[in-house]
């Protein structure tokens, strides 16, 4: 799951949090040296305008609605936009395309239709009717995407590959439904399950195409959140929120690592090109960080002052201890027989924590 792009932070906070600046920087000394690094590195970006920034601000809000339609929480988009669908029944689709995967094959080698009528309810019988999508929400749903394709700013590369992604998954909704109505109206009966074959198929190549889609999505947004985030990170910190700054830099840090490991794992010589040595220092400065961000957990006011969320905050730092932990672990177990399960436990932490993150940071 990326990390949610960072929206505009009310003005009243900026103040109050420049404010409290000379309190917070005793506690910050590790991260000093990584700030001054990023401010001096870039000229271009200490030049940004106020109004180049509010921009950035803006785009990035449209960006992150954008992710909450990939991510399937579609309720954030309808808050903004003021558009209800009740789509809740919308977040089956994926698992529902992925059974038939699993029984078809992703060339549906086996639903063939002497195996369909051997067990029509096993190939059939793909959703429950709790689970049908029907075409008023299909419609709404693509009502909802309109709206927020002509949503301004435009993301003309993001717009238009949220556009494709959303255009597939409406596809795969209702390819879902031609086979729930098939099942459910007895249709397979009096065509000896004939069609079936097709209506499973046509889901199996739907499914392909919106993880296609959904690859592409994922790259443009990724794209755009490189383009901006150091921006957004300098303006954080010459704001003077130094526990905001210091939550995007540390989870920054975690990525590195995660990421660092996760590519090692795939190389043939496995952990032999691992700088350990190195990975245990970036580990020693996010547990500084980590500590440093513990010194304000329960302090609302003072959690407000950093342009942080207070309900989250204290869920979001117990949880460090966890990932910090979890990372020491897998570099202790670099090579025991064990060691892609404590990978995948390390990228399971890190995918929550996110979760937790973009709460937080936003």
């Amino acid at each position: 799951m990326p990390k949610k792009i960072l929206i505009l932070i009310f003005t009243s906070l900026l103040i109050v949090g420049c404010n409290d600046k000379s309190k917070q920087q005793s506690a910050d000394k590790q991260s000093e040296a990584a700030e001054q690094t990023d401010s001096a590195s870039s000229p271009l970006k200490r030049n940004k305008s106020a109004d180049d920034i509010e921009q950035i601000y803006a785009q990035a809000e449209k960006a992150n609605l954008w992710l909450s339609i990939f991510n399937n929480q579609i309720m954030d988009v309808e808050n903004k936009l003021d558009i209800r669908i009740y789509s809740s029944n919308l977040n089956y689709i994926e698992s529902k395309a992925k059974k038939v995967l699993d029984l078809c094959g992703d060339k549906n080698n086996t639903c063939n239709l002497q195996t369909i009528q051997k067990d029509p309810d096993l190939y059939l019988k793909i959703m429950s009717s709790h689970e049908r999508i029907d075409d008023k929400k299909i419609n709404n749903y693509n009502t909802l995407i309109e709206k927020l394709i002509k949503l301004q700013p435009q993301l003309s590369e993001l717009d238009a590959a949220g556009k494709v992604y959303t255009e597939r998954y409406s596809k795969l909704a209702l390819s879902l439904n031609k086979l729930y109505n098939y099942y459910y109206n007895n249709e397979y009966k009096l065509d000896d399950c004939k069609k079936g074959p097709e209506l499973l198929n046509n889901i199996i190549n739907a499914y392909s195409e919106l993880i296609s889609a959904k690859m592409a999505a994922s790259a443009a947004y990724n794209k755009f959140y490189k383009e901006t985030h150091d921006i957004q990170k300098l303006d954080i910190k010459n704001q003077g929120l130094t526990f905001k700054y210091n939550c995007i830099d540390m989870m920054d840090s975690i990525n590195e690592v995660v990421t660092l490991i996760n590519e090692r794992s795939e190389e043939k010589n496995q952990f032999k090109n691992l700088d350990k040595a190195a990975v245990e220092q970036k580990i020693q400065q996010i547990e500084t960080i980590a500590n440093q961000l513990m010194t304000i957990k329960g302090k609302d006011e003072e959690i407000k002052k950093q342009a942080l969320n207070d309900i989250y905050y204290d869920r979001f730092v117990d949880d460090l201890p966890q990932m910090i932990n979890q990372m020491k672990i897998v570099l202790k177990k670099l090579h025991d027989k064990d060691i892609y399960q404590e990978i995948d436990r390390l990228n399971n932490d890190e995918k929550y924590l996110i979760k937790k993150y973009n709460n937080v940071i936003n």
